[in-house]
């Protein structure tokens, strides 16, 4: 329990503005005891935050009722989020770029390529040896070919994601430089 003007209160609501920020406050609205919003002005646009403390479980039905229902009234929080991913995706790529990838109808990730895909065959080849393979010896021989080309195998993913991420970095390191000279 804590107080709010000296008035007793179970709970309330909040939003810490940085010092930074607090003079680009144009507004501040207690909505009710667990909902507030406020709205800033940054770099010539209106940013508007909204701070909710929603109802535990165990509460009763009408106290959400009333929760959900000042909320809506405060805004339609789906397609607020949807602006607001929606700005986040669109800055993402600004500054980062989209990936074009390599694509693949084998295994839909854009650094397999053909050796990965013939390791990946000759392994899948010889689990198929292992399992089906009727005494003992032939079983001990499968099992070996399958460790090797397991491995084989391995071995080529590693060097398939090594070299596709070291041309990633190079680019990006490249796209910085180019960025930087303008």
């Amino acid at each position: 329990m804590g107080t709010s003007c000296g008035t007793p209160v179970v709970r309330g609501v909040g939003i810490l503005v940085d010092e930074e920020l607090r003079g680009q406050v144009v507004e501040v609205k207690k909505v009710s005891d667990r909902v507030m919003t406020i709205k800033l002005i940054v770099g010539g646009s209106s940013l508007n935050i909204c701070s909710a403390y929603a109802p535990k479980a165990g509460l009763d039905e009408e106290e959400k009722k009333r929760f959900w229902e000042v909320l809506d009234e405060v805004g339609d929080v789906d397609s607020t989020w949807d602006r607001a991913a929606g700005c986040i995706k669109e800055s993402t790529r600004e500054v980062l770029g989209v990936s074009r990838g390599w694509s693949s109808k084998y295994q839909g990730v854009w650094w397999w390529n053909e050796d990965v895909k013939k390791k990946m065959e000759t392994k899948k080849a010889a689990y198929v040896k292992l399992v089906e393979s009727k005494d003992e010896e032939e079983k001990r021989v499968s099992r070996e070919e399958y460790k090797l080309a397991k491995k084989e195998a391995k071995l080529a993913v590693i060097a398939a994601k090594t070299a596709t991420f070291e041309i990633l970095i190079e680019e990006s390191q490249q796209g910085v430089s180019d960025k930087l000279e303008v």
